[in-house]
């Protein structure tokens, strides 16, 4: 039986992070443990845990996916019934990180200026100010509908060409 922390957790003066095995004999209760979601109990060697990888590591890899080469997949749970898996590269890891950081009123305004809809995605799901969140959700709006105009009026530039040219 393997342990492996879920959170980060102390067991006999030591700290554990998220992902790295946790020797059996300091836990006193797994199963407790993991019905509190502290830990999760692998059976064997290479069991595949939720969320992790098989074999020693369950943490996620960081770098290139097989879907997207030198992309990193990321999971959200938008809450709401919806799941999304979105890769982002390192650039665009970077830019949500940005406005993660930045002050509320500073990331609504640099927002605006964000063409990518990746990283509002990201951002209009994972920010915690409730602010943030709508402005990304009403700039990645209004970048897809500007896209589905711009479809429209090249499929109606086209069939005017096939119509012009018979």
């Amino acid at each position: 039986m393997r342990l492996i922390a879920k959170k980060p957790c102390d067991f006999g003066g030591r700290r554990f992070y998220i992902g790295e095995e946790i020797p059996e004999d300091l836990v006193a209760d797994p199963k407790r443990l993991e019905a509190f979601g502290v830990i999760t109990i692998a059976n064997s060697e290479n069991e595949v845990v939720p969320g992790g990888e098989s074999g020693t590591s369950f943490l996620p890899k960081a770098g290139e996916t097989e879907e997207s080469p030198g992309r990193v997949m990321i999971d959200l749970n938008t809450g709401e019934g919806e799941h999304y898996c979105i890769p982002a590269s390192q650039d665009q890891l970077q830019c949500v990180f940005e406005l993660l950081q930045t002050g509320e009123g500073r990331a609504v305004k640099s927002i605006s200026g964000i063409s990518d809809e990746n990283v509002l995605t990201i951002v209009s799901h994972a920010d915690p100010r409730k602010k943030v969140r709508e402005a990304a959700k009403e700039r990645r709006d209004e970048i897809l509908s500007f896209s589905d105009d711009e479809d429209v009026a090249n499929d109606g530039e086209a069939e005017g060409n096939e119509a012009g040219d018979e």
